[in-house]
């Protein structure tokens, strides 16, 4: 026998109550609601009676507690008339997993009525188009021959993506738009590499020539680095505590390792020769540094304080990408396939078969996504990530540079030749 669970809403006032409310002769309606998914967190309901609206314009919006197999929800309505009611089931991530609509006269006293709810599958997350499981799907707007190098999102509704000819993407929700820096003295030949974010009005973005820009919500502005050399990446923790790294002078040199502490950015001397391209900072104590140096990789932890912890004899080869979620859980990917994993103690190289130049990884802790040269993108439940299931080719794509996983469950990934698109993690 089906579990079910009793809901209210008084429609018009948009009052929300788990017993019905009606008077004497009030009109009220019980709908039997089934067909839910499991992942199903809360009904939306909108109505009319006698084709008025009973609400206003925004949707009255009930919890669903627990996964049952169905709903039964009172409606209290004001009069009796026809009353038309949609409803739609959103998930966790406020995405819409399916719809229901019914329509039936109601008369003082109680009135039954049923929706079944049809599935929307693929789920669709906001105004994007549903992108089939295992699929990953091209986002419009995006300007042709652009190339993205980095993507961050600090909410589904504020991503930002970065690349080459100085070119700046902002996505709020709705579409793509391209975020003109012709106010600063940056050139058109200028490749940003890396995007950070604590908030909307708080991003930064590295580049070449040691270049620093900072977005208040409002204007962008340069920011003085007296970083000589390119930036390659950026990764923060707050306004007031963030990283950022590049290029080194020579193989007999270290890269650049820059820390803003709210009102400035200060040079630090890494233990280890070499190039460095990506870093992650985890917490205050814990911010690990990657790269390469004659093609051997450069890999290392910076304890916030004064003393780095090396780590680049685990890594054969040049890194090109770090994901981190605490001390004890990291992966860092780069050339030939290369996959390390980090359990707080060592980094272990993953078993795999994988030729491909690996640029970028991003994980919720479950699923982990690893792009790379070719077209090359996987996704993984392996905590070894030793088995890959491949993630449908965006069309057109050659290299893929950046992945970035959105709370929402999307995961967005950027390359070459205008490339920037979306797959679902949680369809």
């Amino acid at each position: 026998m089906p579990s079910s669970t009793l809901l209210h809403l008084t429609l018009g006032a948009l009052v929300v109550s788990v017993l019905p409310s009606c008077g004497p002769g009030e009109p009220s309606v019980l709908v039997a609601v089934s067909n839910l998914s499991n992942r199903t967190t809360q009904l939306a309901v909108s109505a009319t009676l006698d084709q008025k609206p009973l609400m206003s314009a925004a949707p009255a919006t009930v919890p669903v507690m627990a996964p049952l197999d169905s709903y039964q929800l009172g409606l209290t309505v004001p009069m009796a008339g026809h009353l038309a009611f949609n409803l739609q089931a959103f998930d966790s991530d406020q995405c819409l997993q399916g719809t229901a609509s019914a329509e039936l006269d109601v008369i003082p006293g109680l009135n039954n009525g049923t929706a079944a709810i049809a599935a929307q599958s693929p789920r669709k997350c906001g105004n994007l188009a549903p992108c089939n499981p295992g699929a990953a799907c091209s986002a419009t707007g995006i300007p042709a021959g652009t190339v993205t190098v980095s993507i961050w999102t600090t909410s589904p509704t504020d991503i930002w993506a970065v690349g080459t000819s100085a070119s700046m993407l902002h996505y709020d929700g709705t579409s793509w738009t391209v975020t003109p820096t012709a106010s600063l003295p940056v050139p058109s030949t200028t490749q940003f590499n890396g995007v950070w974010a604590s908030a909307s009005n708080d991003v930064w973005v590295v580049g070449t020539a040691g270049r620093i820009i900072h977005f208040d919500g409002t204007k962008w502005s340069l920011s003085t680095s007296n970083a000589p050399r390119d930036l390659t990446a950026i990764s923060g923790l707050s306004s007031k505590s963030i990283w950022a790294v590049g290029l080194a002078a020579s193989s007999t040199t270290p890269g650049e390792f820059l820390h803003w502490s709210g009102s400035q950015w200060d040079a630090l001397t890494p233990p280890t020769s070499g190039d460095l391209t990506a870093v992650v900072a985890v917490n205050p104590n814990f911010v690990i540094g990657a790269g390469g140096n004659n093609g051997s990789g450069v890999l290392w932890v910076w304890d916030g304080i004064s003393k780095f912890k090396d780590y680049s004899s685990s890594a054969p080869v040049t890194l090109y990408g770090l994901w981190a979620s605490d001390p004890t859980h990291a992966i860092a990917v780069g050339a030939v396939g290369e996959i390390l994993i980090f359990d707080g103690t060592s980094w272990k190289l993953s078993s795999n078969s994988i030729n491909n130049y690996l640029y970028a990884v991003t994980s919720d802790g479950t699923n982990s996504y690893v792009v790379g040269d070719g077209g090359f993108a996987m996704r993984s439940s392996d905590p070894a990530l030793a088995t890959l299931t491949p993630v449908t080719k965006v069309s057109g794509a050659v290299n893929l540079f950046t992945v970035q996983r959105a709370s929402n469950g999307l995961v967005w990934l950027g390359g070459s030749i205008g490339l920037l698109g979306y797959t679902d993690s949680h369809p």
